[in-house]
C-alpha cells in the first residue's frame, strides 16, 4: 500500500475484516506473519510502529464527557504535538471535516453520524501518515456519508488509508484498490475497473415496465427481450423493475438492440430502460458464490414455514420458560459467582481480627444480574407477549435464588467465626430476604430507565450507604470507621446483645418497610411504563400547538385522503405530530399500510424516522393525532397493539448476548405460543432465512455487528406478526447476506394479512422490498410514492460514468461531453473517472446518447455507464430543494 491511496477491503459478515483492521490496529496480536508499517515490524516494535497511526475502530472511542474539541487537543498532545500545534491542527481537522459548528458540543449529546464523523477525525489528527478506518461510515445517512467520504479524499494527500466498508457503492466511488475476503483470506484484488473487468458479468439491462403487478405483461416483456436480445437472461422481475444480464461479446450489437427497443417500448409497456456495465456488487457476489461452491456450501432454497396455530401461554409456563433460560445464562456467565469470593474474603478478614474492630460486622454485597436491564430488551419481550405477572414473578424469585446462595454462606461464616452471641440475628434473615430481593427488583427498573452505567452504580450504592449512615454508624464511632473503610457494601454493623441500641424488631419492621416501598416504586414504575402513552395522550390538550405555514405536496395529500376513507388498513399514523422541547421532531404525517404491502421510510438523521418507530410501539405519544396497529390506538390502547407487532431494533441491546441465536429464538418462540411439536422446525427455519446457520449455537457476543442484525430480523419475524417494524435492518450487513435477508423479508409482503414498515439508509433496499417510500426532511413527509414515481418526478437527467487510463485525460473528455451535451453537468471527477449528468430534454433516448458516447470521438475512454440517476442522488437533492425551501416553524404554548 502506497501514500495517496485509499485501500479498501469488503467481505461478508464474519470474513475477518474486523480481526485483519484490529491487528493492524494493535488490538489484537498476530498467530503468524508480520505488518510492516513505514518499514517497522509491528511485533518486534509496536509503539515505534503505530506512532503515526491513526485508528477509528468499529465502535466510537471519542470520550462522551468531553466537547469534540477536547477530544481532538487530547489525541493530538497525545502523538507529541506541542500545545500550539495540537491547537491548529485541531482546528484545521474540524474546518476539512465540517465539525466547526461543533466544536464545543459534548459528545454524547451529538447525533450518532456526528459521532461517527468525531471518531473519524481523531483518526486524521496529530499527523497521522497511516489511517485505518473500520467502517467509517456507519449508520450515516446518504447526504453525510457523502460529505465525509469527499472529505477523506481530499485529505488522503501524503497518507495511506485503510478502510472497510458493506457499501459497495461508497467501494466504487473512493477506493484505489479493493481487496474481497471471504473465511479469513484474501481472494481477489484490483481497481474498481480491473475487478469488473476481469470478474464481471458483462452488462445489466434495466427495464421499468408499466405492468407493476402484472406477471403476464412482464412476461411479453421478457419473452421479447428473450428473442430478439441474443444470451438475455432475466435475473430478476420485482415491482415492474426487470433486470437482464448481456454477455460482454454482444456489446457491438449495442445499438441495434436500443433501435429495437425504441421501437417496441410502446407497445410492451417498457417506460424506461438503462444499461450499465458489471458493477462491482456483481464481482462480490460472484466472488463469494464462487467461495462457497468450492466449500461445498451450495445455497438451498428455504423451505415454506410449517404451519401452526399459535397456544395460548398460560402465566406459569412463562415464568418457567424464562426461569430456565436465566439458568442457562447464569451457566455461562461466571462473573456473578466470581463476585461471591471478594465480599466473603473480607467477612472471614474481619471476623479472624474482632479486637482489630472491636465490633462485629455482617457485610452483604448486592450483586444484581444484568440480563434483562437493556431497555430495548424489555419492549422486545413485551412485544413478544412475555405477561407482565410473568415478568415480575420471575422477576423476583430469580432474585431470591440469586441472593439466598451468598446469605447463607455469608450467615455460616458468621456463625463458625464469631460464635453463638448473633443467633438471635437470625431472625432478621426473612426481612433481609425480602428486602434484598425488592431492592434487586428496584435496581432493574433502575437500570432500564437509566442508560448511564455509573448512575447506575451510584443508585446501587448511595442508598445502602445512608440507610447503613443514618441507622447504623450514627450510634458508634467504631460503626463510622466500618461505614468508611466500606462505602460499596450493605453494611450491618451490628453490636454485640449487651451493647445493642437497635433491637432484631426494628430492624425487622426498618426491612419490611424498605421492601414495601421499593415494590411500590416498582409497581409504579410499571405502570407508568406501560401507560405512558395513555397518560401523554390525556394530558395532550396541555401541550404547545404547532404553528406552519407549509403546503403539503400532491402526493402527500392523496395519501392523507386515501388514510381518511381507507380505515382498514393494518398500520395507520394519523397527522401525527411530535415535539422534543421546542423542536419539531415529527409534524403532521399521515401515512397508512394494508396487508400485503411495505413502506419504507427514508430520511437523514434526526429527520423522524426512529421517533415514529417510538410512536407505534408506545414507547412515547403524539402530541398530536394518533398511531393504529390493526385498529387499536397505541396511546389508548399499548398492550394490544404491541401484541400485533414484530420489532426489530436498531440497536443491540435487545439481544441476550450470553445466549446463542438459537437459544433466544427458541425462547421467543416458546413465549409467543408456537407449539412445541413445530418449535424446532420454525427456529430452524428463521436461521436459514437470516444466514445465520452458521453461528446459529456459539453465543450472540461473539457476532459481528452484521450478525446480530440478522438474530434481530429472525426475532421480529418468528411470531408470524400482522405489522413488522424494522428499525434499519440490515445495517452493517454485507451484500451478499442483505439480498438472502430480503427473500425472507419479502415473504412477509406478499402476506395478504401482513404488512412491513421498516427505516434504511439504503435505496437498493426500498427498491427491493417496499412497494412505496415515505422520505422525511426535518421530520415532515416531502414525498409518499413507488420508486418509480419517485424516478418519474425527480429524474430529468441521464447519468453518465466515463473512466480512463491516465488523469491527464480528464480534461480533454471534460470538455467533449459539455460541447456534445448542452447543459451537461460535471458531478464528480476523480483520477481516473468522470461522472456527469446530461439533461433528458438534450437527447431524445439513451439510444442516441449511447450512440453517440460510443462514436469514434477519438477520446481515451475506456469504459462508460449510462443510466438514470440513482436513488440515492435524487433524494440527496430532493432533500437539499426541501432544506433550501423548507417553511418556519414555530411552536407556541396553548393558551
Amino acid at each position: 500500500m502506497c501514500s495517496d491511496h485509499l485501500y479498501l477491503q469488503l467481505g461478508y459478515n464474519g470474513s475477518g475484516k474486523t480481526s485483519l483492521m484490529e491487528c493492524l490496529m494493535g488490538i489484537q496480536t498476530l498467530t503468524s506473519g508480520q505488518v510492516l508499517i513505514n518499514g517497522i515490524d509491528t511485533k518486534e516494535n509496536p509503539v515505534a510502529a503505530l506512532h503515526n497511526v491513526g485508528i477509528c475502530p468499529k465502535f466510537d472511542g471519542a470520550c462522551r464527557s468531553l466537547t469534540v474539541l477536547e477530544n481532538l487537543l487530547i489525541f493530538c498532545r497525545i502523538k507529541g504535538l506541542t500545545a500550539l500545534e495540537a491547537s491548529c491542527d485541531a482546528k484545521d481537522i474540524m474546518i476539512q471535516l465540517g465539525l466547526t459548528d461543533w466544536a464545543h458540543f459534548r459528545i454524547k449529546s451529538l447525533p450518532s453520524g456526528l459521532q461517527r464523523k468525531v471518531s473519524v477525525a481523531i483518526a486524521f489528527c496529530g499527523g497521522s501518515d497511516v489511517v485505518l478506518l473500520d467502517q467509517p461510515s456507519k449508520g450515516m445517512d446518504l447526504k453525510s456519508a457523502s460529505e465525509l467520504w469527499h472529505n477523506i479524499g481530499i485529505m488522503k494527500k501524503g497518507k495511506t488509508i485503510v478502510f472497510t466498508t458493506h457499501s459497495v457503492e461508497e467501494a466504487e466511488s473512493q477506493a484505489d484498490r479493493i481487496g474481497i475476503m471471504a473465511a479469513g483470506t484474501l481472494q481477489c484484488l484490483g481497481s474498481n475497473i480491473f475487478l469488473r473487468k476481469y470478474l464481471g458479468s458483462g452488462y445489466t439491462l434495466s427495464i421499468s415496465s408499466q405492468y407493476r403487478n402484472s406477471d403476464a405483461g412482464n412476461g411479453r416483456i421478457t419473452v421479447a427481450i428473450s428473442q430478439n436480445v441474443k444470451g438475455a437472461q432475466l435475473v430478476s422481475c420485482h415491482g415492474g423493475e426487470l433486470i437482464f444480464t448481456l454477455p460482454q461479446q454482444i456489446a457491438a450489437e449495442f445499438q441495434d438492440i436500443f433501435k429495437w427497443i425504441e421501437r417496441h417500448k410502446h407497445e410492451l409497456g417498457i417506460k424506461d430502460y438503462t444499461l450499465t456495465p458489471s458493477r462491482l456488487v456483481d464481482v462480490f457476489l460472484r466472488t463469494i458464490r464462487e467461495h462457497d461452491q468450492a466449500l461445498g456450501r451450495t445455497p438451498k432454497p428455504l423451505q415454506p414455514i410449517p404451519e401452526f396455530q399459535r397456544e395460548r401461554v398460560s402465566v406459569q409456563s412463562q415464568s418457567s420458560m424464562i426461569m430456565l433460560f436465566l439458568f442457562i445464562y447464569l451457566r455461562s456467565d461466571f462473573s456473578y459467582m466470581i463476585s461471591f469470593f471478594p465480599p466473603l474474603i473480607v467477612l472471614v478478614i474481619a471476623a479472624l481480627i474482632p479486637p482489630l474492630l472491636q465490633v462485629s460486622i455482617i457485610l452483604f454485597c448486592i450483586s444484581v444480574s444484568g440480563t434483562l436491564q437493556a431497555s430495548h430488551l424489555r419492549i422486545q419481550m413485551d412485544v413478544v407477549g412475555l405477561s407482565p405477572l410473568a415478568y415480575w414473578f420471575t422477576c423476583i424469585v430469580w432474585n431470591f435464588l440469586l441472593l439466598f446462595v451468598p446469605f447463607c454462606v455469608f450467615l455460616a461464616v458468621l456463625l463458625t467465626f464469631s460464635g453463638s452471641q448473633h443467633i438471635m440475628w437470625l431472625l432478621t434473615a426473612p426481612c433481609l430476604c425480602f428486602a434484598s430481593t425488592a431492592y434487586a427488583c428496584f435496581l432493574r427498573v433502575v437500570a432500564f430507565r437509566v442508560s448511564s452505567f455509573s448512575i447506575q452504580y451510584s443508585l446501587l450504592i448511595i442508598p445502602m450507604a445512608v440507610f447503613s449512615f443514618f441507622f447504623v454508624a450514627r450510634y458508634s464511632p467504631i460503626r463510622l470507621a466500618c461505614y468508611i473503610f466500606h462505602p460499596a457494601m450493605f453494611v450491618f454493623a451490628l453490636e454485640s446483645e449487651t451493647d445493642m441500641l437497635l433491637s432484631c424488631s426494628t430492624v425487622n419492621l426498618i426491612l419490611a418497610a424498605l421492601g414495601f416501598f421499593l415494590y411500590s416504586l416498582c409497581f409504579v414504575e410499571h405502570c407508568l411504563y406501560i401507560y405512558q402513552g395513555a397518560s401523554l395522550w390525556a394530558n395532550r390538550s396541555k401541550q404547545p400547538q404547532l404553528m406552519t405555514t407549509h403546503n403539503f405536496g400532491e402526493n402527500v395529500t392523496d395519501e392523507i385522503e386515501r388514510v381518511r376513507n381507507t380505515p382498514d388498513d393494518l398500520l395507520q399514523l394519523r397527522r401525527v405530530s411530535r415535539l422534543s422541547g421546542n423542536k419539531v421532531a415529527i409534524r403532521e404525517v399521515t401515512v397508512g399500510i394494508h396487508g400485503g404491502s411495505s413502506v419504507g421510510f427514508l430520511g437523514a438523521n434526526g429527520s423522524g424516522k426512529t421517533s415514529m418507530i417510538e410512536c407505534l410501539l408506545g414507547q412515547a405519544a403524539p402530541d398530536f393525532g394518533s398511531a393504529h396497529v390493526t385498529g387499536f390506538d397505541v396511546a389508548k390502547s399499548p398492550i394490544a397493539a404491541r401484541s400485533r407487532v414484530g420489532y426489530a431494533a436498531q440497536f443491540d441491546d435487545a439481544l441476550i448476548l450470553s445466549l446463542s441465536a438459537r437459544q433466544q429464538l427458541h425462547l421467543y418462540a416458546r413465549v409467543v405460543g408456537i407449539p412445541e411439536v413445530v418449535c424446532e422446525d420454525v427456529v430452524t427455519r428463521m436461521i436459514d432465512g437470516v444466514g445465520l446457520i452458521h453461528g446459529a449455537d456459539r453465543p450472540s457476543g461473539t457476532y459481528s455487528s452484521g450478525m446480530k442484525r440478522k438474530l434481530s430480523v429472525a426475532m421480529a419475524l418468528i411470531g408470524q406478526r400482522p405489522v413488522v417494524l424494522m428499525d434499519q435492518p440490515t445495517t452493517g450487513v454485507d451484500p451478499a447476506s442483505r439480498r438472502h435477508m430480503w427473500a425472507i423479508i419479502d415473504e412477509v409482503r406478499s402476506d395478504p394479512n401482513r404488512c412491513v414498515l421498516l427505516t434504511t439508509h439504503a435505496l437498493d433496499e426500498t427498491e427491493a422490498l417496499c412497494d412505496r417510500i415515505v422520505f422525511f426532511v426535518n421530520g415532515e413527509v416531502k414525498f409518499i410514492g413507488s420508486p418509480n414515481q419517485l424516478r418519474a418526478k425527480f429524474s430529468l437527467q441521464y447519468r453518465v460514468e466515463i473512466s480512463f487510463d491516465l488523469p491527464k485525460d480528464v480534461s480533454q473528455i471534460r470538455g467533449w461531453i459539455l460541447e456534445t451535451f448542452p447543459g451537461a453537468t460535471v458531478a464528480e471527477i476523480n483520477e481516473r473517472r468522470i461522472r456527469v449528468h446530461v439533461p433528458k430534454a438534450a437527447v431524445n433516448s439513451v439510444a442516441i446518447l449511447y450512440s453517440t458516447l460510443h462514436s469514434d470521438h477519438g477520446l481515451p475512454i475506456t469504459d462508460v455507464t449510462v443510466g438514470a440517476d440513482s436513488l440515492d442522488e435524487i433524494m440527496m437533492s430532493v432533500a437539499e430543494q426541501s432544506a433550501m425551501g423548507n417553511t418556519l416553524v414555530s411552536v407556541l404554548p396553548s393558551t
